[in-house]
Formats: structure tokens, C-alpha cells, sequence
């Protein structure tokens, strides 16, 4: 989390409704008030006495006197009561939700927050801070150009601001540790969920473990490696013999891009140096006692494609193993649990997913890819 090692100073600008129209802070007798972390009974209260002329309430954009509302996907928030010298360009509903939501999630994770926070150079739309750390969460629902989020971004770091961003459909860019851009997505129970490594989460929540320390930077990725064995009758000589498939997670619990996945089996991916390794230890153990039957891997001529490939085949008869009869007897093995022996290992990941960080969130009962031995799960 950001420490502030530069000075800045919160300031009214004059300018900010022009991306704020419907604020979520109001003032009243110089007193700060937050729409969406009201207490219901004090928000009504409010309410009641604006209409009654009891209260007057104004922004600290530009002074203009405003009105309590509610807009129509529950978010209280604040309206001017005229618009001049303040004229905004609109605010969608779901941003102003979404900007709800983030100061919620401040508000019970222990920090001070204020929406619709400016100094010199930035104005954020939740500016988060507790001690010395300062959070600025910044909401993209409209597309923008990288150099523009990096810009940006490197403005809240000269104050010494750590910058979160929530980007509406698919990130920019590969996960830096520099700038954190998480994925929105819509919801048909929430207006927008944060879309993480294939996981749902609310946004509430993972703002929460943002400011928790839970969702970490990890320039490796660390492998959890699945080998099943499957049993199958030889086709020219009808013994029993085995072959195996490889399924590949990230040890945080995600499934990876690669090709061992349940749905992109590829022949070729199950003898990769390190898998092959693995095997081989297994077999010299448990496997043996398994009564695994596991024939050579190696180059074997293929009539039918008119060329050799590396293949399995029989432990008795040496017979090839096509890659096509492989590929549907894997099929039905996954799709049925038909695995009559497997075991686990981990190890680093290899091919392209091995060579982008990633940002760590671990999946229940999984652990974080760069843990020592011993550390905890995040949530």
C-alpha cells in the first residue's frame, strides 16, 4: 500500500464536476457528509430537512447548494440545485454506484475516504487513507488509452498515492506490479463484478482485500501439476497398458492458459521435459505399487500420417499409440473421472504464462504462488 513520501493537499476544484455532476459528498454547516455511508435514519433525517428548509446543503466543488437523492440503482448521492459555472458532462448510474461501493468498502475496512478527492495534477474518484498510506481507486467504465492510465497513474505515485483501477471489459495491458488494473465486468445481480483470474467477485469485497494486503504482485508463477493415469486395452495385442494426461493450475488456485487444460488436450504438452521427469519418479514409487503399465515414449512411425512423432505405446507389443485414439480416450477419461491412479507436484510454470506476473489472489484452500511453506491462503 502507497505511503505518502510526497506532500499534497486536498483542494476544492472548481473544475471537478465536470466528471461529477452527481457527487457523493455534499457539505452542510462545514461538516462533511458521505451519501452512500449514511446511517438510513440519518439520511432520511437529511432529506427531511432540506425539503423543509432546515438545512441547507452545498458541494465543495463550487459552492453550489445541492439536494439529497437517490438514483435509480440505489446509490444516495447529491444533486446541484443549479448547474451554472458547474456544468458537467454526465455521469453514468453505474459509475456513480460503482464510486458507492469503493467508499463502502473503505468504511469497514478501517480507512478514511473521500470521493471526489482533487490536489494538483489528479482528482480521484475514492481517495482511501489510514496513517501514512494513501489509496486512490479510480473507476474506468469508458474506454481509455493506456498512455493516459499510465499518465495518470504516475501522478498519484509523485504524491506517493498507490493507484488501483477498475477497468469495464479487458485489461489494457499484462499485470505490472506498477500498475494494478483489475477487470469489470457486468452482473445480472450487481450492475458490475470485479473479474479475477476466472473468479467472481463482488466489488465491495475485493476493494476489501485491495486494502487487506490479500491481493498481492507476483512476478512467478508457481505450477500445481495433475497426472492421471488411465487404463485401456492395446489395440493390436489386447493386454492392458496405460497412458496419462497433464491438467496444470496456478498454485493460487486459477486454472492457466495453457495447454494442459480439460479442454485443450495436445499430445505433445503431456511430454514436456519436466512432466516426463515427474512421471518417472512417480513410477520408480508409488506407481509401481499402483501396478501402473506405462510403455516407452519415444519417435514411433505412424503409417497412417506417413511420418514419426513422439508417441505412446504398448509395454508389450510396442505398438503406437495414435495420437487421434489418444486424444478421444483422454476425452472420455476426464468427462467420466475414469483415472485409475494420479498424483500432484508442483513446479514452476513453464511456457508463456511462466514469463507475466500475475496479480496473486488465491482461490480457497490454495495458497499464494510466491508463499514460502507454511503461509496462509488470502480469504
Amino acid at each position: 500500500m502507497g505511503t505518502c513520501g510526497a506532500q499534497f493537499s486536498l483542494r476544492p476544484v472548481r473544475d471537478a464536476c465536470c466528471r461529477a455532476p452527481m457527487p457523493l459528498r455534499a457539505l452542510i454547516d462545514g461538516r462533511d457528509l458521505l451519501g452512500p455511508v449514511m446511517a438510513d435514519s440519518e439520511w432520511e433525517t437529511l432529506r427531511a430537512d432540506v425539503r423543509a428548509k432546515r438545512a441547507t446543503l452545498s458541494l465543495p466543488c463550487c459552492d453550489v447548494s445541492a439536494f439529497p437523492r437517490v438514483s435509480k440503482l440505489g446509490t444516495r448521492h447529491f444533486v446541484h440545485r443549479r448547474s451554472g459555472g458547474c456544468p458537467g458532462s454526465g455521469e453514468t448510474f453505474q459509475h456513480l454506484w460503482l464510486k458507492a461501493e469503493i467508499l463502502a468498502a473503505c468504511a469497514a475496512a478501517g480507512w478514511q475516504a473521500q470521493p471526489e478527492a482533487a490536489s494538483d495534477g489528479w482528482r480521484a474518484d475514492v481517495l482511501a487513507s489510514r496513517g501514512g498510506a494513501h489509496a486512490a481507486f479510480e473507476v474506468q467504465w469508458s474506454r481509455q488509452d493506456a498512455e493516459i492510465s499510465r499518465f495518470r497513474h504516475d501522478r498519484y505515485a509523485a504524491d506517493g498515492i498507490r493507484a488501483y483501477w477498475l477497468y469495464r471489459g479487458e485489461a489494457l495491458a499484462p499485470a505490472t506490479r506498477e500498475l494494478p488494473i483489475f477487470q469489470l465486468q457486468p452482473d445480472e445481480e450487481q450492475v458490475a463484478v470485479v473479474e479475477h483470474a476466472g473468479q467472481r467477485y463482488g466489488v465491495r469485497k475485493f476493494v476489501g482485500l485491495v486494502l487487506g494486503g490479500k491481493v498481492r504482485f507476483s512476478a512467478r508463477l508457481t505450477a500445481r501439476l495433475r497426472v492421471s493415469f488411465i487404463e485401456m486395452d492395446c489395440w493390436k495385442c489386447h493386454k492392458p497398458a496405460h497412458i496419462f494426461y497433464a491438467q496444470q493450475w496456478s498454485r493460487c488456485g486459477h486454472e492457466l492458459a495453457y495447454e494442459f487444460s480439460r479442454e485443450r488436450e495436445d499430445t505433445l504438452d503431456r511430454f514436456e521435459p519436466q512432466v516426463l521427469a515427474l512421471v518417472r519418479t512417480w513410477l520408480a514409487g508409488a506407481g509401481r505399487a499402483a501396478g501402473i503399465r506405462l510403455g516407452a515414449i519415444k519417435e514411433r512411425y505412424s503409417r497412417t500420417m506417413e511420418s514419426s512423432y513422439l508417441s505412446f505405446g504398448c509395454p508389450h507389443c510396442d505398438a503406437l499409440f495414435g495420437d487421434w485414439f489418444v486424444r478421444e480416450v483422454v476425452m472420455e477419461a476426464v468427462l467420466y473421472d475414469q483415472a485409475v491412479a494420479s498424483f500432484e507436484a508442483e513446479l514452476p510454470a513453464f511456457g508463456l504464462e511462466a514469463r507475466q506476473g500475475h496479480w496473486c489472489l488465491p482461490a480457497d484452500g490454495f495458497a499464494y504462488c510466491d508463499a514460502q511453506a507454511g503461509e496462509q491462503q488470502a480469504a
